[in-house]
């Protein structure tokens, strides 16, 4: 197994707050929720994280390690793809509620 050897430096704190943000559109301009993940939640998920870190780049990493990995995509990710299911939702139940008059009503002649 391999260590992580080297510490590689990603950056001034403002070069990440831009490459963080620069994915961001307006095609959703609603708020992003913050995602909150449970002490047993974080449980589960801290040696899946390390079992993935370790098959795909053969680097051992700590717990402490994992749980930033963690708490990165949740911040990053998770808002994205939370948002993106409520407008998914939403267009599923608006296209549901259009159908409902053709499915209570007889149309009047």
């Amino acid at each position: 197994m391999k260590r992580w050897s080297k510490k590689r430096k990603l950056g001034s704190t403002r070069e990440l707050n831009l490459l963080s943000h620069s994915c961001k559109t307006d095609q959703n301009p609603a708020p992003l929720m913050p995602i909150e993940i449970s002490k047993d939640q974080m449980a589960c998920t801290i040696p899946a994280v390390q079992q993935f870190i370790q098959e795909e780049f053969e680097i051992e990493i700590g717990e402490l390690k994992a749980r930033f990995l963690i708490e990165f995509f949740a911040k990053e990710i998770g808002p994205l793809a939370f948002n993106q299911g409520v407008d998914e939702a939403e267009a599923y139940f608006r296209a549901k509620i259009e159908d409902l008059k053709g499915a209570c009503f007889e149309p009047k002649e």
